[in-house]
């Protein structure tokens, strides 16, 4: 009679979820228990019984238990409460510690020396997918109309539009562009695509310490990866092996403020476990200041000129630069690696950059000298 009945309540809640089934079927066998006392059954099948409730009060907290006999295991497996919480999809797991989240994007991740370290380059195609709702007001409605004309495909552009007041999303994809650009008034939202100087989280996983998550400026590249520049490996202990990375764009002007300022690259150089540096130069750049300002290392005018037209990039592609006189006049002009590497420190006279790059040596003489050691005028001051 009972397993009849437990037939019946599968059949009548075999699309409900795997707690509820259960917990149908404890009632169900406590009714027939209270049956069986009352009509005076024997102790043997009341016992049958109570070991069946005792199973399924079991199975209700966990679904994977050992040692069921064969006569009273489940026709259909369910989930307990103990596989909702535990394992990777479980509750802690799946939905608390690591969450799927929207304006988000992972990908393979490739080393660009010559971005800036707060820079992290974004593939166009990631970046015309990643959206940013632009309110519309009298300073930015022409680039606003000019992004919602471009549409979705063409970078930059705009996805949607919702007008003020307006109950649904206007898709671009469709539709006149034109018109709905001219009636764009302030306002109106606009869902941009991402494009250079957007703030974005950079993540790599696993997050160990809170430096595995920081906030970048976005450049918009052609290329399919995230590229970023090398010196920032070490506080994601990322290498270019085939390791990808996640990015995510705040969606409002309080989450951008507070990402730059907590999170932004540039305030995160140190670890606050220790004070040790963690944002600096490594590898190639180290090999190459190294070399740059070795002793013998003398350079004709037109390398000079060669490595320092190198700091013209970026922002400081208008920058003038003064380019100190030679060291050496005869027998031709030569400059040494030492005064370009001055030249980083200090472009030209208008720079308030104070660097004392001198050190005093052992060899107890009151003028400046070029030692063995490169110790007393290891490098010129600025």
């Amino acid at each position: 009679m009972c397993s009849e009945s437990l037939t019946d309540t599968y059949n009548l809640y075999w699309n409900e979820d795997d707690l509820t089934m259960k917990q149908s079927e404890i009632l169900l066998i406590n009714d027939v228990i209270s049956r069986h006392i009352a009509s005076g059954g024997k102790s043997e099948l009341i016992q049958e019984d109570w070991d069946y409730l005792q199973l399924h009060a079991a199975l209700y907290i966990n679904s994977e238990l050992s040692g069921i006999p064969l006569s009273m295991q489940p026709k259909k497996p369910g989930r307990g409460l103990v596989q909702r919480l535990k394992g990777k999809q479980g509750r802690f797991r799946g939905n608390l510690s690591g969450k799927r989240v929207d304006f988000s994007s992972r990908t393979v991740i490739s080393p660009d020396p010559n971005l800036q370290i707060q820079e992290v380059g974004v593939p166009v195609h990631v970046a015309r997918t990643l959206t940013y709702p632009e309110r519309a007001f009298a300073a930015n409605l022409p680039w606003l109309r000019a992004l919602v004309a471009n549409g979705p495909d063409a970078h930059p552009g705009a996805n949607y539009v919702q007008q003020r007041g307006a109950p649904h999303k206007k898709y671009l994809k469709y539709g006149n562009r034109d018109k709905v650009a001219q009636e764009l008034k302030c306002g109106d939202i606009v869902e941009r695509h991402l494009v250079d100087g957007d703030v974005v989280l950079f993540n790599r996983q696993p997050s160990l310490h809170k430096l595995s998550i920081m906030c970048h400026r976005a450049k918009v590249q052609p290329q399919r990866t995230f590229r970023f520049n090398e010196c920032v490996c070490t506080p994601y202990n990322a290498d270019f092996d085939g390791d990808e990375m996640n990015m995510h764009l705040p969606q409002t002007e309080e989450a951008r403020a507070e990402a730059l300022i907590l999170m932004g690259n540039k305030s995160n150089l140190v670890t606050p476990r220790n004070g040790e540096l963690l944002i600096a130069a490594t590898q190639d750049f180290i090999t190459g200041g190294y070399l740059l300002t070795s002793r013998d290392t003398f350079l004709t005018k037109g390398e000079a000129n060669q490595l320092a037209a190198c700091l013209l990039a970026g922002p400081d592609a208008a920058m003038r630069l003064t380019l100190p006189p030679p060291a050496i006049l005869k027998p031709r002009r030569l400059w040494t690696g030492k005064q370009i590497f001055s030249l980083i420190m200090k472009p030209n006279d208008k720079c308030k950059v104070k660097a004392n790059l001198e050190t005093k040596g052992k060899n107890y003489t009151g003028n400046e000298d070029m030692c063995v050691q490169d110790s007393c005028k290891c490098l010129n001051s600025v």
